[in-house]
């Protein structure tokens, strides 16, 4: 079967490839035979010259549209096109569904995509999804009438299932974060260390999500303050996931340059760099959802910074630390050895343990629709 995939694809945030990996490699286990038309801004590595992955590079048209209106005819005719020629239309993977403050214009797009999907008959399924703020009532209808026009819906997390509870229960599911159904071998034994190694990962937040000067020169202030803090005590290494676009949590890297010569930077973009950076910390600090998640699969102490409803999922379904972002700038000094005192590996575990199972509730559709 051709499933056309859609999601934040190819904009190279490592984390999104993990949920496209996680994607592709479910549907293989079940049918040997797919392909994938991948809705995307570039290719991913990953896949790139897997000749059954197709990526569209569709999002490239969405880039200043409100400059060049007529692009989104363009846009429009060639997603319908895509949408016509697959078997199936699965919405996969991260928080697709956030409007940080205003009316959603990829909620509008995803929505008219699934009513070009219901005019050709083509099976609709929603998986591994998380629900974010969303603050504007076109978003929140939108929302509501995306979930309900899906055959099948499979949540991330306890925080999103409000959002599905108008669907019949028969169709909707309560799974986990689809990068968990993908296996990683365990990490060698780290040799000794003179000091222990704190990973950071902070993304530009008032430059990029909540646009504010003086958001973000407090926020800066207490990065500063919190490394300040830490150096006594760790060997420091920086860790971006995306550099140049998006969230950029590279933005630091003149700051560390100036301030914190000492300071390692490490960019994850590849299973093998994640590896590596896993093998070279002894503890995380993340505004990151999927560092959060490689973290609690290698069994590194996590303290999360709670900046959107998904790392407060995070931190609630695997029982980690946090702290919020306004509490983290409000000046007070960030009490690492507090917070790390009530991380509880076992409890950790246990709760990995749980959504390793769940994970594969994602994948439920598949087996009604082979006739199993």
């Amino acid at each position: 079967m051709r499933y056309f995939l859609y999601g934040y694809y190819g904009y190279g945030n490592f984390g999104d490839d993990l949920l496209l990996q996680g994607v592709i490699e479910g549907i293989r286990s079940r049918d040997a035979h797919s392909e994938f038309f991948v809705y995307s801004l570039n290719d991913v590595q990953f896949y790139a010259s897997d000749p059954s992955v197709k990526f569209t590079r569709l999002a490239h048209l969405m880039e200043n549209i409100r400059t060049r209106p007529a692009r989104f005819t363009t846009y429009l005719a060639g997603l319908g096109r895509w949408i016509s020629g697959s078997d199936v239309f699965v919405i996969g993977g991260g928080t697709l569904f956030i409007d940080k403050g205003g009316m959603s214009v990829s909620l509008l797009v995803l929505y008219l995509a699934i009513l070009w999907a219901k005019l050709w008959r083509k099976p609709v399924v929603i998986i591994g999804v998380g629900v974010d703020c969303l603050t504007h009532p076109v978003s929140r209808w939108l929302t509501k009438r995306i979930m309900g026009a899906a055959d099948f819906v499979a949540v991330r997390d306890s925080l999103s299932q409000p959002y599905v509870s108008h669907r019949h229960p028969e169709q909707t599911r309560l799974s986990a974060d689809l990068a968990l159904s993908l296996k990683f071998e365990p990490l060698a034994a780290a040799p000794p260390r003179f000091r222990p190694v704190l990973g950071f990962c902070f993304i530009d937040y008032y430059r990029t999500v909540d646009i504010s000067e003086v958001g973000h020169a407090r926020y800066e202030a207490a990065i500063k303050s919190f490394l300040e803090s830490c150096k006594k005590h760790y060997n420091l290494l920086c860790i971006t996931f995306q550099r140049g676009i998006g969230q950029r949590d590279d933005w630091l890297e003149p700051m560390l340059r100036a301030h914190y010569p000492d300071a390692n930077i490490v960019h994850v973009d590849t299973l093998e760099a994640a590896r590596s950076m896993a093998a070279r910390v002894d503890v995380l600090v993340t505004m990151r959802f999927h560092l959060g998640i490689l973290g609690i699969m290698w069994g590194k102490p996590i303290v999360i910074i709670d900046h959107e409803q998904k790392m407060a999922a995070l931190a609630k379904d695997f029982s980690l630390p946090s702290i919020s972002l306004q509490e983290f700038i409000s000046g007070a000094q960030l009490d690492m050895q507090g917070l790390l005192a009530t991380y509880d590996a076992n409890r950790t575990s246990a709760r990995l343990a749980i959504e390793r199972d769940r994970v594969a509730t994602n994948f439920e559709w598949m087996l009604k629709s082979r006739g199993s």
